[in-house]
């Protein structure tokens, strides 16, 4: 059954296209089938007929086709006996006196080669390509159904050839090199178009994922195939590939040089075998322009230059496996000293090392480079050695800026005869310098002519005239040498790094250090960055015992570069002008970051007009936008590339420090002592604690603060690249970073966060152990707000960096987070809120996670003790009865107990909630009750003190100007004035102003929105024990005049009351939160891009699958943050008793005051603009004006007019 199934499988690739869709899933599981470890040579097949199928689909459009392709290669290629001893990458160690020293060449006797060249290949003697190793049979194209019936007939014999003897089962071979692996014997006749395949394929795969895949297959072809037969398969083709991983990236491909692959359908006739068989038959196929690395579908030029690199370098990673290869002579042949393999492609690799093109001189030392980290044993020929070492210490202008630079000597020559002409004198180095060179003519553009205008005396169009050119020709320069700057430091760093990877060093360490510095500081593609960060720690294990060895140099070096960026590491002088915001001393640095990274986005938003997406015109500019100054655009422009270099630079140094705790892992304290010293430098200075700011400090202690920023930030990176033997060393010194925490500067402060949240990663239980018994009872000292805001700052950084993992620990932190809600500085308040917003997320996840097993028994009983709470907070009906301390004249039924027990537990934990029961379930009598409840309490306590001066504790409800006496009305109805005395804060303003005195004589007071509105400089003097709104949704818009004005409000305890509290958009949810709140659901643009966005994308009847799911998702994780702060109980969940809901009108007599106000608005002009606005009236207004009020104020003048009574 199963080889019926591959026989299908096979066959099925003789009649499918790029327009299947089945590709893919027939290519996965003929690949699951094949590595089977069942699976025998009669499944296989004859895979030296079979395996040419697969080269069509390497270049298939989708990469996920090609991914199936390369991984059902992966799979045929790896041996069938995993216990092989002796592999084929056994390399022979090159030794030095293997070649004579004179033999070598120079590069006068070498022409170089520029890139419109056809490379000459490899001169190998007596090496013979016979056709019938390099074609593959003409049955490649053949059904497998035939094959296996011919296979069939020879089953015994082919069955006692593969069978295993031995006494343990397993047959072990050491293999010869001139032999092939068992089960890989069908590579060798197609090892030529095989190898030549995945080697274009390296150069065109635009995949991330597919390129480690294409190094597992060429290695393991590599070692499957004996060396008789590798040799002759890529000998001829070595030239012509390191052609193609030089070849310029603006223009295709040579069509003659790459090996095309084509279907082949099951019905034809196979008369010559697929297309990669015979390297002759490419002009004879359709011509598919391929570009290097698949740039020509990538328009931003970065992104080009980074696949372009990555293609060089895949290129060049294949090729030094390869290399190693191509030296060892071939079995059975004599060569001469003069014509040794060895010899001959060292040669081939100088003449390109010698030549002035950077791009050459990349590919071929990524070449050098690769052979070398692949055989670390091997020994560099000399020639190479001293070739590698020529091309560090010469100065070349590289052929990729021959054309500028022309341009630029030319136009320096005719500025030169400008200024003669004019009788200016130039200096002789300037005139007799047969070519100037790049800092001759910047410094002849810039300081030179500056300072010949200012002594001569020109005519003011002569002036403007050498000005226009001196610019032109410094903007010139000044691009030239950035191209030359940026060649240099991507060339020079892999040479350099070439012979770091062979042991080689000379005897100055400056020509090999500084190319590596340069690419690590400046380098913008991250591949070679990356190169140039792990041939620097292998520079640095080879000088570990030099002397003078220049490490510690280069490791402080690297640390101090690190912290030049700003946006990553906080300068101590931070001033900035708005109050909310930190300054040297106070303010939270995190949420400071967090707005800034919000502009950010918004600015970035608004000023992409042409960010219309592919192939549609920009758009044009808002008319409402005023120009930008132009002044201020180029000190922006200034500023975004200064920010981008030193994040460059900090990138870079962050890698290389990173990879050097990596590298040497525990033994990084003895291999490179000063990195670790610096490590631990936090933990080491103690000094006092700083709990007073002290605004007249000397300059030094500021220098000391950024020191210290430095030390923080170095241990940050560090941290999570340390061997885990390292990190465990740290924990006994965990209590050290109290002195950071807590510090007078807010940005040691931030930075203490930071490396206490990389800590939490390393050692999660020490330290949230640490954090819940040390830092969160700060939160509750009342007495400086610096160690408040150190303490929150760093539980927030805790709790940001260890994401899901923080779910075991949730019941630890979140009680003690309700206290800072709640506290008295509004930016430890906004963390706190953001902090427990996170967690109240994740909190469904707490009950199915085990503690960790380390933990304290004391913080294990304390967690057991405080899941009471979230418990409670998940599901209101387990509360306790909360029995109100004064009497009620009602009887509370079951659902309004359990209303007020929710309402008391929030007032319990300082929490703030909605209640939205339905209408006439009692929401009023519920929140009297818990005011008259809270009152008393607070009323006992300000007794107890004994202080008269001690003001009365007051509430206000805010309600529809309807409500305000009915309010007044129930309190009356349901509670003695004796708790609770209303006071009906109503009328128009001066009847307002005289009520003001009564105001402390009552302890509730009860006012409508436009009134607090009216009079929020008032209201928002006094400090309330209780906020509630009544219709609460009147809040639902965050940018009305109501809203803002009730948001000022300063309360202990928040309710809002409404029936409706979502009634268009879901949007009305954040406003209401913002008011109970504010952070709990972020800002409302994040409120906006996580919830409401992907919820009304969701409810679009045009919406795909996708943002359904996306909607359903955001809705869950709504529900989710806002459900334990919601309590809605329905009629028909509660009082099933009770019949259906009857709506009745009743139609009540205007006042005689209402009638008076509606006489006058039916006779005035406002009422003929709304007719006429309506079409109403049948007369026209002739004269075109148009109506002088707008039928909304009509409406509201009428609706007042109404409540006015």
């Amino acid at each position: 059954v199963v080889t019926g199934l591959v026989a299908i499988l096979w066959d099925a690739l003789l009649d499918i296209d790029d327009l299947t869709a089945s590709t893919s899933s027939i290519l996965q599981l003929l690949a699951k089938i094949l590595a089977h470890p069942e699976s025998c040579v009669r499944v296989r097949g004859n895979l030296e007929q079979l395996v040419p199928r697969l080269w069509p689909f390497l270049y298939h459009s989708n990469s996920a086709v090609r991914k199936s392709a390369l991984t059902t290669l992966a799979t045929l290629t790896v041996p069938r006996n995993a216990n092989i001893t002796e592999r084929v990458d056994k390399i022979v160690k090159i030794e030095p006196g293997s070649v004579k020293q004179e033999e070598k060449i120079t590069s006068d006797s070498n022409n170089t080669h520029s890139n419109s060249e056809k490379p000459a290949s490899i001169k190998v003697e007596d090496i013979k390509v016979e056709q019938n190793i390099i074609d593959v049979k003409t049955e490649s194209n053949t059904p497998i159904s035939d094959i296996l019936k011919r296979e069939n007939e020879q089953k015994d014999s082919s069955n006692n050839n593969n069978e295993v003897k031995s006494e343990d089962g397993i047959k072990t071979e050491v293999l010869q090199r001139s032999k092939s692996i068992e089960g890989c014997e069908w590579l060798s006749p197609i090892i030529s178009p095989a190898l030549t395949h995945i080697f274009q394929r390296s150069l065109l795969e635009t995949a991330d994922e597919n390129h480690e895949l294409i190094f597992l297959i060429w290695k393991q072809m590599l070692e499957c195939v004996s060396l008789e037969c590798i040799l002759p398969a890529v000998c001829p083709m070595m030239s012509s590939w390191l052609y193609l991983i030089m070849c310029n990236p603006q223009l295709p491909l040579d069509s003659a040089l790459l090996l095309k692959a084509h279907h082949h359908k099951h019905q034809n006739k196979p008369s010559v075998g697929p297309s990669g068989c015979n390297l002759n038959q490419a002009n004879n196929l359709s011509e598919t322009k391929f570009y290097l690395g698949g740039c020509e579908l990538i328009s931003n030029p970065v992104e080009r230059q980074r696949v372009v690199i990555r293609a060089r370098c895949a290129g060049a990673k294949l090729l030094g496996r390869l290399s190693n290869y191509i030296v060892q002579p071939m079995p059975g042949v004599n060569y001469s000293e003069q014509d040794t393999p060895i010899l001959c492609y060292i040669r081939l690799l100088v003449n390109h090392l010698n030549s002035r093109s950077a791009v050459q001189r990349l590919a071929l030392s990524a070449v050098v480079r690769e052979w070398a980290l692949a055989y670390p044993q091997m020994t560099c020929h000399p020639l190479l050695r001293e070739t590698l070492l020529n091309c560090l210490t010469e100065v070349v202008y590289y052929d990729e800026i021959a054309m500028s630079f022309s341009r630029l000597q030319q136009d320096s020559r005719d500025f030169i005869a400008m200024l003669r002409h004019y009788k200016l004198d130039l200096p002789e180095s300037f005139t007799n310098a047969p070519v100037l060179t790049l800092e001759q003519i910047q410094n002849l553009s810039g300081r030179v002519a500056l300072t010949l205008f200012n002594s001569a005396k020109l005519r003011p169009k002569v002036q403007v005239t050498l000005e226009e050119r001196r610019k032109a020709i410094q903007s010139s320069v000044s691009q030239t040498s950035s191209e030359q700057v940026n060649l240099a430091t991507m060339t020079q760093a892999v040479i350099a790094g070439s012979l770091i990877r062979f042991g080689v060093l000379p005897e100055k360490l400056n020509p090999v250090i500084k190319p590596l510095m340069d690419s690590i500081k400046r380098e913008q593609n991250l591949q070679l960055q990356t190169f140039a960060a792990q041939d620097l720690t292998n520079l640095l294990e080879l000088c570990i015992n030099r002397q003078p060895s220049p490490n510690n140099k280069v490791v402080k070096n690297l640390a101090t570069f690190m912290c030049v960026d700003t946006e990553f590491t906080p300068p101590i002088d931070v001033q900035l002008d708005k109050s909310a915001t930190p300054d040297q001393y106070k303010g939270i640095l995190s949420l400071s970051w967090q707005q800034k990274n919000e502009e950010k986005k918004t600015l970035r938003r608004s000023t992409s007009v042409t960010g219309r997406g592919p192939g549609r015109p920009p758009g044009r500019p808002p008319a409402n936008v005023k120009p930008e100054d132009p002044e201020k655009m180029t000190q922006s422009i200034i500023e975004s590339e200064n920010q981008q270099i030193n994040e460059i630079q900090r990138r870079g140094c962050t890698t290389a420090l990173t990879n050097l705790a990596k590298y040497f892992g525990k033994n990084l304290p003895s291999k490179i002592p000063h990195l670790w010293e610096m490590i631990c430098k936090p933990f080491s200075s103690i000094r006092p604690l700083e709990t007073q700011v002290n605004t007249e400090e000397s300059p030094s202690e500021d220098e000391l603060a950024q020191e210290t920023v430095n030390w923080l930030q170095l241990m940050e990176v560090m941290v999570p690249a340390l061997h885990p033997a390292l990190v465990s060393e740290l924990e006994g010194r965990l209590g050290l970073m109290e002195q950071w925490i807590y510090h007078s500067y807010s940005a040691v402060r931030h930075m203490a966060g930071r490396v206490l949240g990389v800590l939490s990663k390393a050692l999660t239980v020490v330290t949230v152990s640490w954090v819940v018994v040390a830092v969160l009872p700060v939160l509750e000292e009342m007495n400086c707000g610096l160690r408040r805001e150190g303490a929150i700052e760093a539980v927030y950084q805790v709790i940001s960096k260890l994401g899901l993992e923080i779910v075991p620990y949730i019941v630890l932190l979140i009680v003690p987070l309700l206290g800072g809600m709640s506290d008295p500085q509004i930016s430890v308040r906004l963390l706190s809120t953001q902090c427990f917003a996170t967690l109240i997320r994740l909190l469904p996840l707490e009950g199915g996670v085990p503690s960790p097993p380390n933990l304290s028994e004391e913080l294990t009983e304390r967690k057991i003790r405080e899941r009471e709470f979230l418990q409670q907070l998940m599901n209101p009906k387990e509360i306790k009865d909360y029995e109100v301390p004064v009497p009620i004249k009602a009887q509370l039924r079951s659902y309004q107990q359990n209303g007020v027990n929710w309402l008391y537990f929030l007032q319990q934990y300082r929490l703030h909630g909605i209640l939205c029961d339905d209408m006439g379930l009692g929401k009023t009598l519920q929140s009297i009750c818990i005011l008259a409840g809270s009152q008393y309490t607070q009323e006992q306590e300000r007794e107890k003190k004994d202080d008269p001066s001690l003001p009365l504790v007051q509430s206000l409800v805010v309600c529809p100007p309807t409500l305000t006496g009915h309010w007044v009305y129930e309190v009356d109805k349901f509670i003695s004035k004796t708790y609770l005395n209303p006071l009906h804060y109503t009328g128009p303003p001066v009847e307002r102003f005289k009520l003001r005195r009564y105001v402390p004589q009552h302890n509730l007071i009860v006012a409508s929105y436009d009134i607090v509105r009216n009079d929020i400089d008032f209201f928002s003097k006094i400090k309330w024990n209780y906020v509630i709104l009544d219709e609460g949704h009147i809040i639902k818009n965050g940018k009305t005049k109501s809203s803002r004005a009730i948001k000022q409000l300063i309360a202990k305890h928040r309710v809002i009351l409404s029936g409706t509290p979502i009634q268009n958009n879901v949007l009305e949810l954040w406003s209401l939160f913002d008011f109970l709140m504010p952070c709990l659901l972020g800002t409302e643009r994040q409120f906006m891009s996580r919830y409401s966005k992907p919820i009304l994308a969701s409810r679009d009847a045009k919406s795909s699958s996708t943002e359904q799911e996306a909607g359903v998702l955001a809705m869950e994780s709504l529900h989710r943050q806002v459900l334990p702060f919601l309590l809605r109980r329905l009629k028909e969940d509660v009082l099933s008793d009770l019949p259906p809901k009857i709506t009745q009108d009743y139609y009540c007599e205007l006042s005689p005051l209402q009638s008076q106000l509606y006489e006058d608005f039916a006779r005035s002009q406002a009422r003929q603009n709304i007719d006429e606005t309506l079409g109403v009236s049948p007369t026209k207004n002739e004269d075109g004006n148009k109506p002088h009020s707008h039928i909304f104020q009509a409406l509201q003048y009428l609706r007042k007019s109404l409540q006015s009574s």
